[in-house]
């Protein structure tokens, strides 16, 4: 085989990632029902926490407001800690 072969199969190899999951939340999106339903509480509570700074804000796709799983998932963890 030669080092040419060798080197170009060596590019096509995939960077190794921490797993699809993370991969997955960092590209969820939610509404504000499936956070509050994730976290047991009312959209009020999710906009409220939000207005109050206790809370991530969420990010403007199109004309709407969603959030990042990942974000929740860091938020959940720091309330836990």
């Amino acid at each position: 085989m030669s080092a040419q072969t060798v080197s170009h199969a060596a590019s096509r190899q995939k960077a190794p990632s921490s797993g699809p999951a993370d991969i997955d939340a960092i590209k969820r999106l939610l509404t504000v029902e499936q956070v509050g339903k994730q976290l047991q509480v009312s959209r009020y509570t999710i906009w409220r926490l939000c207005r109050d700074g206790k809370f991530p804000s969420p990010v403007q796709v199109g004309s709407r407001r969603r959030w990042r799983q990942i974000d929740i998932d860091a938020w959940t963890a720091e309330q836990r800690a």
